[in-house]
């Protein structure tokens, strides 16, 4: 493949070796040409469009059905680079140009650049768990001396609903339900908007075991009006304070990291990502308002898996050469 200047005048500009794909952002940059874009400007989206062009070569995309993840992948590489937003921005207003155009002569039906709004591509990591540190957090809460049954079905309450800890603490009993559909409802998630979280079959079992336990003290201490899930030896409705104290509790009986409770939250939301969760799904689960705060899930999982790439691909350490270089 060869690389494409800009030449001025009426010259053609072929991005060669790039099939369908390329020819039609040739057409692209020609009509550009026509309209009057700098020469500047052209240069810039030949450029732009040829990196696009060789990522999406690269990972067996097809121009015609790319998803919000191919477009986060194409700048993140760029990210980690070092490249600035505005050279992140730079990239991504060339490809939407471009669908703008496909979608003009009717070549695809959208525009996957429209998915963004205005780009934000994180550089925040947030921390979390590993599968392997999960399981030994979860294995060390039925082992630990106090509030056993409880304390499990905490953790997994967190795992399975990747809820905040103040959505934990203010999590009432009947707003689980655990049916042919396990979800549970939360009311007041941050920003109070309502939504419904999935759960699974871990948390179902935990629950069954500390429901009956629950219902105990709750007689015990006279407190049949106390509607929380989870609930204090006395009773009462666990804190969030509580409920942080008891995630650095375990953490540091299980001896891995003592993080804390949004860390499980995180854990959830990059490993349903990396075990092939749609991003949207992850959004609502997360209960995010933007796609972009999202997002920095999808950074975490790729850090994840180009640190495992370099272990494990022989070919991970040689340098190949690339057509367009950013």
């Amino acid at each position: 493949m060869e690389r494409v200047r800009g030449q001025g005048g009426n010259s053609t500009r072929i991005l060669s070796g790039l099939g369908e794909a390329g020819k039609l952002a040739s057409g692209f940059l020609g009509e550009l040409e026509v309209c009057g874009k700098s020469a500047e400007t052209i240069r810039s989206y030949t450029h732009s469009l040829g990196l696009y062009l060789d990522h999406l070569t690269a990972n067996g995309v097809d121009f015609k059905v790319v998803e919000y993840k191919d477009l986060i992948t194409f700048l993140q590489g760029f990210r980690l680079k070092g490249l600035s937003e505005a050279t992140l921005q730079s990239r991504l207003s060339a490809v939407s140009s471009w669908y703008r155009w496909l979608k003009r002569i009717r070549v695809v039906k959208d525009n996957p650049c429209e998915m963004f709004g205005s780009i934000h591509v994180p550089d925040y990591n947030p921390e979390f768990f590993t599968e392997g540190e999960l399981k030994k957090l979860l294995d060390a809460a039925r082992t630990y001396p106090k509030n056993t049954e409880r304390n499990v079905a905490i953790l997994e309450f967190i795992y399975a609903s990747a809820c905040r800890r103040g959505e934990v603490a203010t999590l009432n009993a009947d707003q689980i339900f655990l049916g042919k559909e396990m979800f549970a409802k939360i009311d007041q998630g941050k920003g109070k908007r309502d939504r419904l979280v999935l759960l699974g079959g871990r948390f179902a079992a935990a629950w069954e075991v500390y429901s009956p336990i629950r219902a105990r003290l709750l007689a015990k201490w006279e407190r049949p009006q106390e509607k929380a899930a989870f609930v204090t030896v006395e009773g009462g409705r666990m804190s969030p304070e509580a409920i942080y104290d008891v995630i650095r509790q375990l953490c540091r009986h299980a001896g891995v990291r003592v993080l804390y409770p949004h860390a499980i939250r995180h854990s959830a939301a990059t490993h349903m990502l990396e075990n092939g969760e749609n991003l949207l799904n992850i959004k609502e689960q997360l209960g995010h308002r933007s796609l972009s705060t999202t997002q920095v899930y999808l950074h975490v999982a790729l850090g994840a898996r180009r640190e495992g790439y370099r272990r494990s691909h022989p070919g991970a350490s040689s340098s190949s050469p690339s057509t367009f270089e950013s």
